[in-house]
């Protein structure tokens, strides 16, 4: 029996949270762009091999099931999971945007939406309910989280210094990346998530004579 979207599902969350934190720190600490690019796309070609395979062949799905199946849910079974949309969405703001706003829109899809999606399945009901499936304490805990990746990443892959600046900076993450969340369109959260993000965070780098916005690379 496989969790569906409403279950909790711990272990699916923590493997959504090490993929992408994984594919940020080697981007932004390891590889260069092209590198990075190289190695999302040739993980792309596998996962959509693989997707393929074992959708037309139930033998080869129930050996991806015996490993990822822990990590899977109901509806993907047999259909495509949310991998190769994330790989693609990695791709496109790496290849786009500057490395720092790639990697802020990369960390809002792998902490504020599992976070989004935890305090919804658990609080949801004690707050009024947005559009497919989204709630507003799930929005916001969205918000909280981005807010939280953006204030640690500034500090300590930045060295920006804790001051009321950086505060604003942060809670203004935090709002793209919950919004980015909580917008009813229909295509997976994780292609949605990081590209939204991407935009905004470089519409408010380019606009908003903030330094901290103006010294994104």
């Amino acid at each position: 029996m496989f969790p569906a979207r409403t279950d909790i599902h711990i272990v699916r969350k923590l493997w959504h949270v090490g993929m992408g934190l994984s594919i940020v720190l080697a981007y932004d600490l390891v590889l260069t762009r092209v590198e990075s690019l190289l190695l999302c796309a040739s993980g792309l070609g596998v996962f959509v091999a693989a997707e393929l395979l074992r959708i037309r062949h139930d033998w080869f799905n129930r050996r991806i099931i015996a490993v990822f199946g822990p990590f899977m849910r109901h509806e993907e079974v047999a259909s495509m999971s949310s991998v190769p949309a994330f790989l693609c969405a990695c791709m496109f703001v790496m290849g786009i945007f500057p490395k720092t706003i790639a990697s802020l829109s990369m960390l809002y899809v792998s902490f504020g939406d599992p976070a989004a999606s935890l305090a919804g399945i658990l609080y949801g009901k004690h707050g009024p309910s947005l559009v497919r499936g989204k709630t507003l304490i799930g929005t916001l805990s969205a918000v909280l989280v981005c807010a939280c990746v953006t204030f640690s990443y500034y500090w300590l892959r930045l060295g920006a210094v804790p001051n009321t600046e950086l505060v604003l900076v942060s809670l203004t993450g935090g709002l793209i990346g919950g919004c980015a969340e909580s917008l009813p369109l229909r295509i997976d959260d994780n292609m949605s998530i990081p590209l939204v993000s991407a935009v905004f965070l470089w519409a408010i780098h380019v606009w908003v004579p903030c330094s901290l916005f103006l010294s994104m690379r």
